[in-house]
């Protein structure tokens, strides 16, 4: 478990208009609170840690050159995030046309926030211009994730979900933060779906961002949910749970 202090702060919500809407929360402070509280609502879930998926450990060289492993794609339990466009080929990067996964020894930059100690691993976008989560259950419906984000939006940023008939829901992340930024996010649509993809992008100028404790399941009454989630500010500590 880890302990973070938190400070008292609203959510940023949009609704998007389209034959399936959804309500993007992303909230940049009570980021533990509010992953609890979004957990704990859950019906049914699905949690990808990443923890599972260090298979080719680099532990020595600069933050560049270290990972626990590094691949185009990787499958998970809530289904494919892969690399389409990678970002600029910075001085000494290695495989920089790849996504990693990270831990407190080999993180870059900031992203540590999101590990609770050396064993607790998280995806990073290496600097990609775009990433694509390609969400899959094995079949099974959901209308419900949540998700740590870590440094996306220090110089820009975005989000967008694309479900299985077209219709898109959107997101730009709020103003530039300070490196290492720790955001909590959470989708909540309308009606059950049984599969879509939500794509992380940036600006031009922008560079990457870390991903974990991936939650993917059913609320019941999601309208209501999103609502009574705008409430939830004050809360003085939270632990983040882990599973």
């Amino acid at each position: 478990m880890k302990l973070k202090s938190v400070m008292t702060g609203l959510a940023l919500t949009v609704a998007a208009a389209s034959a399936q809407s959804a309500v993007i929360t992303i909230y940049d402070t009570n980021v533990d609170a509010e992953a609890t509280s979004f957990i704990d609502s859950l019906q049914t879930s699905t949690l990808e840690d990443f923890n599972g998926l260090a298979n080719s450990p680099v532990t020595t060289g600069s933050q560049q050159e270290k990972w626990m492993a590094s691949a185009t794609s990787f499958d998970t339990a809530v289904g494919t995030f892969s690399l389409v466009t990678a970002g600029k080929d910075h001085s000494g990067d290695d495989r920089p046309d790849e996504l990693k996964i990270e831990s407190s020894r080999t993180g870059e930059y900031g992203r540590e926030s999101l590990a609770s100690d050396a064993n607790d691993l998280w995806l990073d976008s290496n600097d990609a211009r775009e990433v694509v989560w390609d969400i899959d259950l094995g079949g099974e419906m959901f209308n419900a994730l949540g998700f740590y984000l870590a440094d996306p939006n220090d110089q820009g940023g975005r989000l967008e979900l694309t479900y299985a008939d077209g219709t898109t829901s959107s997101y730009t992340l709020p103003g530039a933060r300070s490196s290492g930024s720790l955001f909590y996010t959470t989708i909540v649509s309308d009606i059950l779906i049984a599969d879509a993809t939500l794509t992380f992008g940036k600006d031009p100028h922008a560079d990457g961002w870390g991903i974990d404790d991936v939650v993917v399941g059913t609320v019941p009454e999601p309208g209501t949910l999103a609502l009574m989630g705008l409430g939830l500010a004050g809360l003085g500590f939270a632990r983040r749970r882990k599973a």
